[in-house]
């Protein structure tokens, strides 16, 4: 819920373009929710680049850690349900999240666009490419 002053922003700054959003394998959670709200705000002047997301969009968050008696191991748990796909929150939706949640129904890709770890192409040029493909 932090980034809502930057999702305000980022709406008011799209009023005559849009704007692009790079995910990948690694984005969950408080990114997932970025990426939500955005869309839901923006619509289909948000671009969603990248390669599917590591979550979906009903995940469980928050909750706690917890330490082990016996090995003294610490793990954490989750204990709030989110659904940014129907937007509907339930008795283990923190109120703060259950004021903000959106029915977003997807965040499909709009183009896939992956590297690999081997890529060589400098960061200029990666960036100059994805911004042509976009125009």
């Amino acid at each position: 819920m932090a980034t809502l002053p930057l999702i305000d922003a980022i709406a008011e700054s799209v009023k005559q373009c849009g704007c692009a959003v790079l995910v990948d394998k690694f984005t969950f959670s408080a990114a997932i929710v970025f990426v939500a709200i955005l869309k839901f705000r923006l619509g289909p002047k948000v671009k969603i680049i990248g390669e599917d997301m590591g979550d979906g969009l009903k995940f469980f968050a928050e909750g706690g850690l917890v330490e082990l008696p016996t090995s003294g191991a610490v793990v954490r748990h989750s204990s709030a349900r989110h659904d940014w796909e129907t937007g509907i929150a339930d008795l283990t939706t923190p109120p703060e999240i259950a004021q903000q949640l959106v029915p977003v129904r997807n965040l499909d890709v709009n183009q896939q666009w992956v590297s690999t770890p081997f890529d060589t192409t400098p960061r200029n040029d990666v960036y100059s490419r994805l911004i042509e493909e976009l125009a």
